[in-house]
């Protein structure tokens, strides 16, 4: 599969857009299925492997465009405890 971008154009088109538009809130467990999904089909076809790079953004866009409350000290030693 090849996937072919005019990025002039592309640019364009996302600068063109309103603020509100640019990224829509995110449901962390579509984002964690979407990421599993792309991940799965990149292990099982050899010629889809650049799929796992596309999971790992869309993973990181849980730390990047966070939506929800921030885990404090505790739950984060907890956390890295268990």
């Amino acid at each position: 599969m090849t996937v072919e971008i005019k990025a002039k154009e592309f640019v364009d088109w996302l600068f063109k857009l309103p603020s509100k538009k640019l990224i829509k809130p995110l449901r962390p467990g579509n984002v964690v299925a979407v990421g599993r999904r792309l991940a799965g089909l990149a292990v099982t076809q050899p010629d889809m492997n650049f799929l796992l790079g596309l999971a790992q953004d869309i993973w990181s866009l849980l730390i990047q465009v966070p939506e929800g409350r921030i885990a404090t000290n505790e739950e984060c030693e907890r956390f890295l405890h268990d």
